[in-house]
């Protein structure tokens, strides 16, 4: 048996101790020992240091290679604070000049006076003629070794104050001839950890001596090789002391083997000893070759094995009160008692006492009293259990021989003998019996203690008490008691799961189950036998089923698959038939549930096609078992419906059958979570890459750092020549070359450009993981001239969560939906995200996996984020800017929302007064952004403006919105089109296309604000916005507070005595009030903006205004240029101060294609004093152009005041505080919170005491992945082996990616024929019974049983092999009629007629290429992929300016339109003429050639996004909309083109696309 020790848990010190330590400040700092040589390096140099106290180093030409030593002749004493530092380990050597042979001679090393705190680091104190080292104070000893020190007593150490071994410190070959030949602990406390106590000796105590009332701590080190000829070889613990050891490797001690002196190899204890996961083995003594124990023992969770004593005891030694509990005792040798021997008390309970070899007994209760229970005594070689003159009492226990030669064994019940001679007779008690026990064996690293493990069939499985509490309710690893319907005999429990609320899944039986029938709707039919769903003309059945699953479906878990499984009880009367999945609203009861009173419907879930005659059919459910998992439904009930066209009947067993019941089959496990990283190299990393930009930089460098991401920087770095000199290339260059700085692995591949500002100044990039795009994480990135100058965003540096979804997409879209409501429907693909809420502001908010649904509602558009793992919806974000909440109706009480899903025709109205205003008001926007700014349209492309009027709207509902998304129009009530409410929602359109900052909390807020600004700049004569409205004026810039909205973001600043306002505690994060108080919140930025125009005193500052003429340019640079999606209202005001400083410098270096505005550094002040006048950002009252941050204290000159500051002494400007204690990690001595400070942590950043290391390479199981799959080795069930999904199907905590027998049924995978199905008779005669030859796949698991199908695929999870099954993709339509047959396409679209589906012709759209082409309209709506840019060369971007045009030939009346994978409108025609043209700017990243792969069905479920486009990929669709949506009353070919070009500026044209309705 090889030894591991592992690292467990740190019983901590007091911790004020310790943080006094790691924290002490010295008194003065004394300078080097030396002056660069060793000759200058002598002990009077070293006297003079450390007289004063303070830090004391070398300069002495010292290293590791080349150490210098200095000879000391006297001991030195340390009466000040102290820290004396070798400079590198081994690199400084204090001799004391003993010999090391005869008598003793030389000195000691140090002493340390009584109240000094002293250290010492990176010494070796070689040959002490006297103890090494006297402490009497506070001592802390930090990769120091001590070696060749003799004495009388305690030679290396000798403390009655605090002492600290640290860092691997090492105290070797040292002797003493009493006592404590490495350490003495005499009074006070000792803490080791991760020291390492080896060939020492002495008479007693040869590594460790703990002296009466002292206290001693040993975590993750090493009591190795150390002898007596006396006792405790290891360590002795005198009566009255105390040593907790966890984690601490006893390997080879020795005491005196042929003297009755020589008692415990290991430890000797008369005083109080607890071991915790410590491993002791190969030590040897003459009693007691691992514990001799006298005193108080508990020993837990530990493995004490091939220890060896002369006489009694070869493991331990018992005569004192011992308890040994979850822990192994095995093969150890004595005389007497190999494994124990006790002639005190002791408790043996949940352990494994094996393979012990003595020639008298195994085990021997000599005297006292010994209790056994629920322990395994087996094969210990003489009988096992020997009572030679003491009491044993055994209960639940497996015991192989007992013998009474003096003593008693009592049974009280449910023990196993092996043979007769225990004489057990209890209730309970078997004799004579195998065991059927599996060889002894360790298990994996969380349970790696030795065990033998009951077989199948084993009588010790469920042979127990139904409770044990004798055993504590958990087995010999700590898993819960009893897995089945009794507690095991012996000390594991097979098939123990972690606590209830840890397991997931498994098979459930209908608790409830009933026939509705519209026929009989008073009727009750809960107790028939069978249950019909079906339709015959207007009369139909339903069935509802309910379940009851315990706590197997806990917060948090992924679910694989959820299987109704229904028996069939007579053939359909039709086939195929289709049902629908509901899920009832509340609970109901079965035997008064009828067709009148049965619950209502929240959602549906997927419409299926079946065939099943006969056996069992089988229906998906997970998308309803991911909402009773999330708690979104409740409680677990289903019901089923008929859908579809046609008559039929289906009727299945109920759960009054029995055996054929209906059954609900759930698999799942934990969720994924995300690996906690330790960030320590990569913030030292940073520091040096941010020191070396500002060594770069022509200009100052002002940075702002939260929590490692990089929010806003400002520099000036001209790349190096062989650079290209685009843009682009100046970008990526900086990217790279930042990397440390940014803390990103690969820009490369971390990065993916989403948009370029006007002129290609700005770059957008968004973040991505594993090509996956992280929402709504964005970087900007700023050029000047030949330099780049800026960079501002928000990210997430690190992300641990793995890739790969559980939840399959389409089960996602159904998530999606059923949150939203009735009516939603889906306006884009699903698309895979990694979702960041943090980036929005909302605290403690990690990052997850996520599907995002683009859904459309009564409401508005969203986008929905749902839990890839657990299928939590956790965001709805809202795509629409609006000013309070609306169902818009049209005159014939038909919702806008409609019209715009599914472009109806809404006919020809006289247009009332406000019509006639939209046109006016618009001409005169499009007219301001065209003239000002050369935009044309919002999108900068032309596109039509469409504006919706609403008649005779209550005067309560919304006023004005811009719909995006899906919509793409403006909606205007009545009384609501004034001119700066017009300018305002135009500006929602112009970020919805440039901007694109998202509707929420502080993002939306700077949404709102910029639609006031733009609304002002349109409507200059007052600053008030909504003047001659039928609601009035709603906001004021001049003054926000006059409308109840904040002007600061301070409360005791602001003139609403309120602030800004932040999340409100206890809702929802997508729930809060007016989508987290964008029009309040906004009053904060529309001030700044005023003071920026106009100019005005407050907050204490006195702005100087620049008027409009700058004010509108800057503002229209950082909405279209400078932002991001998440962005926050200080990065508006530093993107302000970016743009203010940029046009300044333009008066100096103008740029041809930008006007000179005349912007001075006088404005730049200002737009900074603005900002800081409303609190945000720091003001530059003299406008020297230095920002004054006010001094509050900031003594380490880090940037962060002293009053904010977590550590302000220690400079730490990004603020890290890993445990959130308040004490910054720089600072702080135990970063994580864990109790094991940051020295000796081998995980400093992530909280784990238990301090695991199943690999020893020092790196803790809690922040090492060795695997790489994105779970952390500590909870990782294939530590070695990827496997980020952590399946397990047979749930014996071994996961599948590395069981060998994934089913649990003692057939190896590789040769099992249902490797996931328990059968281990492994029958395969379904096909041989019927005249057949076998398949290989076993009856158990066989999806086609009456076929011969060896690859028993499953393309649509279904449960019927795709061999057998009619419908084997399962889009609802059979094989015969399917033309994809193996590719999901329930829509059966076929532009080009030719028999084949688009989602399985790859050549279906290559006439898009040619020009013109041609496609088949059959249906309302129709939606197909069109090519981006067939002509372009392959490259990861397009190139700037790009721009797609398409003509679209189509009938009257009919329209068509242009939208992305989201389902937002990019462009769109007018249904007014036989050539509509769409025009759009694709993503940058949307690359050459035709993008739109064949649809196909993703993860065997219905698919909203095409399964082959990458998530980092995006397509665009046309789509072609007949009038009223209805379908063609013949299929309709209609025609067009495409032409790609690169964008040139065109000249003015007063061209106005609007349709006004």
């Amino acid at each position: 048996m090889m030894l591991r020790s592992f690292l467990l848990t740190c019983f901590a010190l007091a911790l004020s101790l310790l943080l006094g330590l790691a924290q002490m400040q010295p008194a003065q700092a004394a300078g080097a020992v030396g002056d660069g040589t060793p000759a200058s390096c002598t002990e009077t140099a070293l006297q003079a240091a450390v007289a004063g106290g303070g830090l004391v180093t070398f300069a002495c030409g010292q290293s590791a290679d080349a150490p210098v030593t200095i000879l000391l002749t006297q001991r030195i004493t340390l009466a000040a604070d102290t820290i004396i530092d070798g400079g590198a380990r081994g690199a400084i050597i204090l001799d004391g000049g003993d010999s090391g042979a005869g008598a003793r001679s030389g000195v000691g090393h140090f002493a340390v006076a009584a109240d000094v705190t002293a250290e010492l680091r990176n010494l070796t104190l070689l040959a002490a003629g006297d103890s090494a080292i006297l402490n009497q104070g506070a001592l802390t000893l930090d990769r120091v070794e001590i070696q060749g020190a003799r004495s009388q007593q305690c030679a290396a150490i000798q403390s009655t104050g605090r002492l600290v071994l640290l860092g691997a410190s090492m105290i070797t070959t040292n002797a003493a001839a009493t006592h404590g030949g490495g350490v003495c602990v005499l009074g006070g406390s000792a803490y080791f950890s991760g020291a390492d106590i080896r060939f020492n000796h002495a008479a007693q105590g040869g590594g460790l001596y703990v002296a009466d009332s002292a206290v001693a701590e040993s975590s993750n080190g090493y009591i190795t090789f150390n002898t007596t000829t006396g006792a405790g070889a290891g360590a002795y613990v005198a009566a009255g002391g105390q040593l907790t050891s966890s984690a601490t490797g006893w390997v080879e001690n020795a005491a005196a083997e042929d003297d009755p002196a020589g008692a415990g190899g290991a430890i000797y204890n008369a005083g109080t000893v607890t071991l915790y996961a410590d491993v002791m083995t190969q030590n040897r003594a003459y009693a007691g070759g691992g514990i001799y124990n006298a005193g108080a023992l508990t020993v837990a969770r530990s493995d004490i094995e091939r220890n060896r004593a002369a006489a009694a005891g070869g493991g331990l030694h018992n005569a004192g009160t011992a308890r040994f509990a979850t822990s192994s005792l095995v093969s150890n040798e004595a005389a007497d008692g190999a494994g124990f021997y006790s002639s005190a008390t002791l408790a043996v309970v949940n352990a494994t006492v094996a393979d012990n070899r003595a020639a008298h007994s195994g085990n021997e209760v000599a005297g006292g009293d010994a209790t056994i229970a629920y322990s395994t005594v087996y094969s210990n070689g003489a009988p096992s259990l020997v009572a030679s003159g003491g009491a044993a009492t055994v209960r639940g226990s497996i015991v192989a021989g007992c013998a009474s030669t003096g003593g008693a064994i009592a049974s009280l019940g449910h023990n196993l003998d092996t043979g007769t001679s225990c004489a057990f007779a209890q209730p309970g008690d078997l004799a004579n019996i195998d065991p059927l026990l599996a060889p002894l064996a360790q298990t994996d690293p969380d349970r790696y203690t030795w065990h033998h493990l009951p077989q199948d069939g084993s009588p010790a499985i469920d042979g127990g008490e139904a409770n044990c509490p004798a055993a504590d309710n958990q087995d010999q690893h700590g898993l819960v008691r009893p897995a089945g319907g009794a507690c095991d005999i012996g000390a594991v429990e097979v098939g123990a799961q972690p606590p209830a609320s840890l397991v997931c899944g498994g098979v459930f039986t209908a608790t409830a189950d009933a026939t509705l029938a519209s026929a009989q709707p008073g009727s009750a039919l809960g107790s028939q036998s069978t249950l019909a769903i079906g339709r015959q003309g207007d009369q139909a059945q339903h069935a509802l089923l309910a379940f009851d699953l315990g706590d197997r479906l806990p917060p948090g878990q992924a679910i694989y698959a959820a299987t109704l499984e229904l028996t069939v009880a007579q053939p359909p009367t039709a086939a195929p038939y289709a049902l629908l999945v509901a899920e009832p609203a509340t609970g109901w009861s079965e035997a008064t549930v009828t067709w009148a009173n049965q619950p209502a419907v929240t959602a549906t879930y997927g419409e299926q096609n079946y065939w099943q005659a006969a056996g069992v059919e089988r229906i998906d459910v997970t998308p309803l078992a991911l909402r009773w998992a999330t708690g979104a439904s409740s409680p677990p009930s289903l019901l089923l419906t008929p859908a579809g066209a046609g008559d039929f009947a289906a009727v299945f067993a109920s759960r009054e059958t029995g055996a054929a019941a209906p059954r609900l089959v759930i698999e799942c496990g934990p969720a994924p979570v995300a690996a906690t990283v330790d960030d320590s190299a990569a913030d030292a990393q940073q520091a040096l890459a941010l020191a070396a930009l500002e060594q770069a930089s022509s200009t100052t460098v002002t940075v702002q750092i939260e929590a490692g991401v990089v929010r806003h920087l400002t520099f000036d770095l001209t790349p190096p020549a062989g650079v290209p000199t685009d843009t682009l290339a100046q970008a990526t260059w900086f990217l790279d070359e930042q990397r440390e700085l940014l803390r990103l692995t690969d820009p490369a591949t971390d990065l993916q450009l989403t948009r370029r500002g006007e002129h290609a100044l700005q770059l957008t990039f968004r973040q991505l993981h594993h090509a996956i795009p992280v929402e709504p994480a964005r970087l900007v990135v700023s050029m000047d001239q030949d330099s780049v100058v800026g960079l501002a965003g928000a990210y997430v540096p690190t992300i641990t969560l793995p890739p790969t979804p559980t939840v399959s997409s389409a089960a996602a879209a159904m998530l999606a939906l059923a949150d939203a409501g009735p009516g939603a429907t889906l306006s884009g693909d699903v698309q895979l995200r990694y979702f960041a809420p943090e980036l929005y502001g909302i605290p403690d908010a990690p990052v997850r996996l996520a599907w995002l649904a683009p859904v459309f509602t009564g409401a508005g558009a969203y986008a929905v984020y749902i839990d890839a793992y657990t299928g939590e919806t956790l965001f709805a974000l809202s795509r629409h800017a609006q000013e309070y909440e609306l169902d818009l109706q049209d005159g014939r009480n038909r919702s806008i929302f409609e019209i715009c899903v599914f472009g109806n025709n809404i006919g020809i109205y006289e247009f009332p007064p406000d019509s006639i205003n939209a046109a006016n008001f618009f001409r005169r926007v499009y007219d301001y952004w065209r003239g000002v700014f050369n935009r044309d349209s919002y999108d900068d492309d032309g596109e039509e403006i469409q504006v919706d009027i609403r008649a005779n709207l209550a005067m309560d509902s919304i006023n004005a919105q811009y719909m995006g998304g899906a919509c793409d129009a403006f909606q205007f009530s009545d009384g609501m089109t004034t001119l700066d409410i017009v300018g305002h929602e135009f500006s929602h359109a112009v970020d919805n296309s440039a901007g694109d900052l998202d509707y929420y909390f502080e993002s939306g807020a700077l949404d709102e604000s910029f639609a006031d600004i733009f609304g002002y700049f349109v409507d200059p004569d007052d600053w008030q916005m909504g003047e001659g409205s039928a609601l009035g004026v709603v906001r004021d810039l001049s003054n926000p507070p006059a409308n109840g909205d904040p002007d600061h973001v301070l409360a005791s600043v602001s003139g609403d005595r309120i602030g800004l306002r932040t999340l409100l505690p206890g809702v929802d994060d997508d729930e809060q009030p007016d989508n987290a108080f964008v029009h309040t919140n906004s009053g904060i930025h529309n001030k700044a903006a005023y003071l920026i125009i106009n100019g005005g005193v407050h907050g204490g500052y006195n702005v100087r205004g620049i008027g409009v003429a700058k004010a509108q340019w800057l503002f229209y640079d950082v909405l279209t240029n400078r932002l991001w999606s998440s962005a926050r209202l200080i990065d508006g005001r530093n993107a302000a101060v970016d743009s203010a400083r940029f046009y300044a410098l333009q008066g100096q270096f103008p740029l041809p294609f930008l006007p000179n505005l005349g912007f001075t550094a006088a404005d730049v002040c200002s737009v900074r004093n603005a900002y800081a006048a409303v609190g945000l950002g720091w003001g530059d009252v003299n406008c020297d152009g230095v920002e004054e941050q006010p001094n509050l204290g900031d003594l380490d000159a880090d940037g962060v005041p002293g009053t904010r500051d977590n550590c302000p002494s220690t400079p730490n400007p990004t603020q890290l505080d890993t445990d959130g204690d308040g004490l910054g990690d720089a600072c702080d001595p135990d970063d994580d919170n864990d109790r094991v400070i940051d020295g000796a942590d081998n995980c400093p950043r992530v909280a784990n005491p238990n301090q695991y290391d199943w690999n020893l390479n020092g790196v803790g199981d809690a922040c090492e992945d060795s695997d790489g799959d994105g779970v952390a080795d500590d909870r990782d069930n294939c530590v070695t082996t990827a496997n980020s999904d952590q399946r397990d199907i047979d749930r014996d905590r071994v996961g599948d990616a590395c069981d060998p027998d994934i089913d649990n049924d003692a057939v190896n995978n590789q040769a099992d024929n249902c490797p996931v199905i328990y059968n281990p008779d492994q029958a395969d005669t379904s096909e041989t019974d019927l005249g057949q030859q076998p398949d290989g796949v076993g009856d158990a698991c066989d999806r086609c049983p009456d076929d011969f199908s060896p690859g028993n695929g499953d393309l649509d999870r279904d449960g019927i092999g795709d061999a057998c099954d009619r419908d084997p993709d399962g889009d609802g339509v059979a094989d015969d009629a399917d033309n994809c047959r193996l590719n999901y396409n329930p829509d059966q679209f076929d532009p080009d007629g030719d028999g084949f589906g688009a989602a399985c012709d790859d050549n279906e759209f290559e006439n898009i290429l040619d020009q013109p082409w041609e496609v088949i309209v059959v249906d309302g709506f129709q939606r197909f992929p069109i090519p981006v840019c067939a002509s372009c060369p392959a490259a990861p971007y397009l190139a700037p300016g790009f721009e797609s045009v398409i003509n679209v030939q189509l009938p009257e009346a009919y329209q068509a339109r242009l939208v992305d994978m989201a389902g937002n409108v990019m462009s769109k025609g007018q249904a007014n003429g036989a050539v509509q043209t769409l025009r759009f700017n694709p993503a940058p990243y949307a690359g050459a050639g035709f993008a739109g792969a064949p649809r196909t069905r993703q993860d065997a479920a219905a698919s909203a996004a095409a399964a082959s486009l990458a998530p980092n990929g995006i397509q665009y669709y046309l789509e072609i909309i007949a009038p009223g949506g209805q379908p063609p009353a013949a299929p309709l070919v209609v025609g067009g083109d495409l032409a790609e070009q690169i964008e040139a500026p065109t000249a003015w044209a007063s061209f106005l696309p609007m349709v006004t309705r």
